[in-house]
């Protein structure tokens, strides 16, 4: 797991004095004895100026003195080729490829010095905070073609891919009152290339190669509104494996509930039954047998912790989070990112796995049995589910998308009150475009197909030992038995369970 902190401007490598081990001096790019009384600089001659040579020559050596690599900041890489030679850096990572190390680069936040976010591996997750009050760069006042009035401070970072990414930078929500700062990811600088921009994040596919991050102030009707701001940025591997991602566990846990609490009725409430978190204490239904969609997600989530360490003995899934962020709705909990806040910038159970760094939003297009849909209806109503197949004109299932995809095959809590009418069971959800075509089993339609996470919230769930420390999972770990209060509360107008079927069956 890696996280990074920058804070304050990094000195530039080589500024400054050299420090040399005692009776040494620095001489010719590195540290050396100082030539004796007699001697011409070169080998140690010793009292006969015979040198070592017959020592040399009966270790086979050279009949000159031994040669002493350097390497002053102890990273394995001698002084001669170190791109940081007072800076331990072994990978040498330069991203603007002017010879000087990243470790070692000035970095004020200006586009001259940019933040260097590095990006040590496929799996990582970078922290930063500041304050555009105090930005050193007021450059750009707009990102075209979008014509936004982004006039006031800000600050830039870069960041270098060696490998096809997944890549998603976020602000903490909400902001502080008064406060608006903008993200904004570009592949130039000069001249501005805008790659994606969002009032609290953005998100992009990316090649290999060289990036830029600006977090800039918004001006409204002339008033900038600089501040802080948290960020937290998200690399992932483009490609989604069977090994990192969990959603094996997710469709044991989908087979596991549907068996022994399906179809026992729909309402208001959380989880079907009591579910032990752990070594940590019992997350307590709270009207059982009957459960709502948000909490059918995560019950079968932590259902899938479950399978996962009794079978593997791993109780990383109880110890990543404490147990009140699957009971509270507090900010920094993720049952209320979970319930669905746009204040919290967390339109479903996707963005809610990569707030708290342990999972990805994905395209939908590019879902896989097991992952998390938030799904929106054209009557403003939505709803929480488990993403199980795409779905054809006449309800054939399929693993991976093809282009005659109308919908998608889910699990989740709908339906009616009473046993038999509702609760965890299957639904066949078809897009606005394709009508009510007739299907296998209980339809779900007028779904709102879109590339905008907002109205279709798609994602994955990454492997326990992928989850990585996010501002929130920190936030929740320090402040666990801290009280908080609610910021997020279930609205049961928008996510009412009910289906056409289900309307059907109530006429």
């Amino acid at each position: 797991m890696w996280l990074a902190f920058a804070v304050g401007v990094f000195s530039g490598c080589g500024s400054g004095s050299v420090g040399c081990p005692d009776g040494e001096v620095f001489l010719d790019g590195s540290c050396r004895f100082p030539a004796g009384d007699g001697d011409d600089g070169g080998t140690d001659g010793g009292a006969d100026g015979g040198g070592d040579n017959g020592e040399d020559a009966a270790d086979g050596g050279d009949s000159g003195a031994d040669e002493v690599l350097l390497d002053r900041d102890g990273d394995g890489v001698e002084d001669a080729a170190d791109n940081c030679p007072d800076t331990p850096n072994p990978g040498q990572e330069d991203c603007d490829g002017d010879g000087v190390g990243d470790a070692c680069a000035a970095q004020d936040g200006t586009p001259e010095h940019p933040f260097l976010i590095p990006v040590p591996g496929e799996h990582a997750l970078f922290i930063d905070g500041r304050d555009t009050r105090e930005a050193p760069s007021d450059v750009f006042d707009a990102y075209p073609p979008n014509t936004l009035d982004e006039s006031g401070p800000e600050f830039v970072y870069r960041f270098c891919l060696s490998h096809p990414a997944r890549f998603a930078a976020d602000i903490v929500a909400p902001e502080p009152d008064g406060v608006d700062v903008d993200v904004h990811l570009l592949s130039s600088l000069d001249p501005i290339a805008l790659i994606d921009r969002g009032n609290y994040g953005v998100y992009a596919e990316l090649e290999p190669g060289s990036y830029f991050l600006v977090l800039d102030t918004y001006v409204s009707g002339d008033t900038p509104k600089p501040g802080p701001y948290r960020l937290n940025v998200t690399v992932r591997p483009r490609e989604i494996r069977d090994g990192e991602v969990f959603n094996s566990y997710v469709l044991r846990a989908v087979e596991y509930l549907d068996q022994n609490y399906g179809r026992l009725g729909y309402d208001s409430a959380v989880l079907t039954h009591d579910i032990a978190y752990g070594p940590f204490g019992v997350i307590e239904a709270t009207a059982p047998p009957r459960t709502m969609c948000v909490a059918a997600v995560m019950e079968v989530m932590l259902t899938a912790y479950q399978l996962y360490a009794d079978e593997t003995g791993d109780g990383l899934v109880w110890e990543f989070l404490p147990i009140r962020s699957y009971r509270s709705l507090g900010q920094n909990d993720l049952k209320a990112h979970i319930w669905v806040n746009p204040d919290l910038d967390a339109g479903g159970t996707a963005d809610a796995l990569r707030h708290f760094g342990m999972g990805m939003t994905v395209p939908f297009e590019q879902l896989v049995p097991g992952s998390f849909v938030n799904l929106n209806r054209t009557n403003g109503t939505g709803h929480a589910v488990v993403f199980l197949s795409f779905i054809d004109i006449q309800g054939n299932e399929s693993p991976v998308w093809h282009e005659n995809v109308v919908g998608f095959k889910y699990f989740s809590s709908q339906g009616g009150y009473d046993a038999g009418a509702g609760g965890l069971d299957y639904r066949y959800a078809v897009f606005d475009e394709f009508g009510t075509p007739t299907m296998p089993y209980k339809r779900d339609v007028g779904i709102i197909h879109s590339s905008d996470q907002r109205y279709l919230n798609t994602g994955v769930l990454y492997r326990p030992e992928l989850w990585l420390r996010s501002t929130y999972s920190t936030r929740a770990l320090l402040l666990a038995d801290t009280p908080q209060p609610d910021v997020s509360a279930f609205d049961p107008l928008r996510f009412d369970g009910v289906t056409v079927d289900d309307q059907a069956a109530r006429d």
